[in-house]
Formats: C-alpha cells, structure tokens, sequence
C-alpha cells in the first residue's frame, strides 16, 4: 500500500488501519485507498449520495465513513484496479 493511500485513511480508527497494513503484507496484491475511501465529512459523504455510489446522505443517515469506522479498499492487478 503506499503513502498517498495511507494519508487518505488519516482519522480511520487505527486498529482497523494496523489490520489492513499486517494484511497487505501478506497478499500478493496492492491495495489501494481511493479519494474519499477513509474518513469523510458530512458533505462529502452528501456528495457521494447525490451521485448514486452511496445510500447515506451524510445528515440524516450517517456513514461508517464519517465515524472513522470504515474504508474503501480496491486491489491492483497487474497494474489495474479491480
């Protein structure tokens, strides 16, 4: 994994960060955080719902996302994501 995802997971509850870092040492693939995949706030999170990739509008329903209790993760295979 590296720096520029593991900045996008800045304010993610750490022990979840230390389990997706032990993880990636073990996989033979790379895994990557994508832009707004860690913490988010209210309006991000708004933003997301509007364009249909979420069901939480960020005020009235909130997302793990803005707790710091969950994170979006994608694999690399062969240079690509999947």
């Amino acid at each position: 994994m590296n720096q520029r995802s593991l900045e996008r997971l800045k304010g993610v509850k750490q022990i979840l960060i230390d389990i997706l870092i032990e993880a990636s040492k073990n996989s033979p693939y790379n895994f990557e955080i994508p832009a707004f995949g860690g913490l988010r706030t209210a309006e991000d999170q708004n933003e997301l719902f509007k364009k249909g990739v979420s069901k939480c509008d960020g005020f009235k329903n909130k997302s793990e996302h803005q707790k710091g209790t969950a994170f979006d993760i994608f694999l690399l295979i062969g240079g690509q994501a999947s």
